[in-house]
């Protein structure tokens, strides 16, 4: 690969920094008022500067992993040649390297007037397609007049199409090197509001620290845990509370839900099967929820972070399982999960006197000694019948352990204490019946799945199953 390939960071275009380096202050700035928008986002894993381009940051996305996001500054109005010969460049770069980047950002003092219009075009069109996926007629027409807005300054449909998919113009790039301190205490603010609190002073230390990091590292890695050290220089507190914070995860049922900002997603709702209950083959459970809680609790050891995770969203129960045996307590993880607006941790234990969670057990040796233990759990709902209609016609002569219980789990510790009692009765059964093998049918809440999923070790591999339009289906294994 030589020094003009646009892929190396021996580019002309990459090494802007090395011949213009005093002109590139501003662009320092900037990357450092968008260190804290970063920061708050819990896939952050790194940043580097002045390699290919101003600014890049890398982070943790499912189905993917590590991926990047790619900023160039402009200290002038770009015009529309400027903005063709960019986007070429992001193409280029997108086209050479797969999936390394999900999003370029091309901040500029302005935009001429003749790109205002397409500007306008972009954000609107791609602010409410969303909404109306699934109202083909207004979101191609709608579509439609953006690609014609983007035709007016020479970019041809492939171009338009990746602008819309990858790219985000920010026209209103302050003049940096005369607002530093305003913009990165600005930002601070937006992404932590605790800031706030803080003096002018210990602002300036932070400031300062992560600039000096920023300018001493130029075309070398950043890691977060670094960043987090210069930002104790003047906010010791909030950075010890970055650490230690929890990596926020949410699962999507909803491809039109609105973002918050700052968790990690996994986009799941090809496997919620709609009303119709209609599933895709395990494999593709396997590959999305096992493969992506793998590779997510890979990268979270790996890079350091807390083994500690907020869990929000929506999700099957075979989800709900995969999630909490990623998540183990024989490895060190602890979940938090939202449930109706109430915290539910994996690590809250009932009192020693509290009566046991009464479990009715039913156990049914099977005929083949080292297959299969199918384990039907109902709390309210009893999942016998169908499961054993289902187990008669397609597994006939499996071992089968049914648990069901007519009381409602009250707290967190009341559902810890029964997913005990219930992993005992598995691990007898697993026994009993000789069986290596876990075939799961469950009719629960969501929090017991997953508390459920977070202890299951000592017993045998899972395959989960959903209840669909016609009796169960397998989904993912675990």
């Amino acid at each position: 690969m030589s020094k003009d390939d646009p892929l190396s960071v021996m580019n002309p275009e990459a090494r802007g920094g090395d011949i213009a380096e005093g002109g590139f202050r501003a662009q320092d700035h900037l990357t450092l008022a968008r260190i804290p928008g970063w920061l708050a986002q819990d896939g952050f894993d790194s940043m580097i500067r002045e390699a290919h381009g101003d600014a890049e940051a890398a982070f943790h996305v499912p189905g993917t992993g590590i991926t990047r996001e790619f900023v160039e500054y402009k200290d002038y109005e770009i015009q529309p040649a400027g903005l063709r010969d960019e986007i070429a460049r992001f193409q280029r770069m997108a086209e050479g390297t797969g999936v390394a980047y999900r999003r370029f950002v091309l901040s500029t003092r302005g935009l001429s007037p003749t790109l205002r219009p397409v500007h306008a075009a972009l954000d609107r069109v791609r602010g409410a397609l969303p909404f109306y996926a699934d109202v083909p007629a207004i979101a191609d027409a709608s579509y439609a007049d953006y690609e014609a807005a983007a035709a007016k300054v020479g970019l041809d449909a492939v171009a338009a199409r990746f602008v819309f998919d990858r790219v985000v113009l920010e026209p209103d790039a302050p003049a940096a090197e005369t607002l530093a301190a305003v913009l990165f205490d600005e930002a601070m603010r937006r992404a932590f509001p605790a800031s706030a609190d803080a003096s002018g002073r210990q602002m300036t230390a932070a400031r300062e620290a992560l600039a000096a990091l920023i300018v001493s590292s130029k075309a070398l890695p950043i890691a977060r845990g670094a960043i987090l050290d210069a930002l104790a220089s003047g906010l010791p507190e909030l950075a010890d509370e970055l650490r230690a914070a929890p990596v926020r995860l949410h699962t999507s049922i909803d491809p039109s839900e609105a973002r918050t900002p700052g968790p990690i997603r996994m986009e799941w709702d090809n496997l919620f099967g709609g009303e119709a209950r209609r599933y895709p083959p395990s494999a593709e459970w396997d590959r999305q929820v096992v493969g992506e809680m793998a590779a997510l609790r890979d990268w979270m050891v790996a890079s350091g972070r807390p083994r500690s995770v907020v869990l929000s969203g929506h999700r099957r129960l075979s989800a709900s399982v995969a999630v909490g045996r990623s998540l183990s307590a024989v490895a060190g993880f602890r979940v938090t999960m939202d449930y109706r607006g109430e915290a539910w941790r994996t690590d809250s234990y009932p009192p020693e006197r509290e009566r046991p969670y009464p479990w009715h057990e039913e156990y049914h040796p099977g005929e083949v000694p080292g297959g299969e233990l199918a384990v039907g759990i109902g709390i309210i709902n009893d999942v016998r019948p169908e499961v054993i209609s289902h187990l008669d016609r397609y597994r006939k002569g499996t071992a089968r352990l049914f648990l069901y219980s007519a009381i409602p789990l009250a707290s967190d510790a009341h559902a810890n204490g029964a997913v005990s009692l219930a992993k005992t009765a598995i691990q007898r059964g697993l026994q009993r019946a000789g069986a290596r093998r876990l075939a799961l049918f469950l009719a629960v809440p969501a929090h017991f799945a997953l508390f459920l999923g977070h202890r299951l070790n000592a017993t045998a591999p899972v395959t989960c199953h959903e209840r669909g339009s016609d009796g169960y289906v397998a989904t993912c294994s675990c």
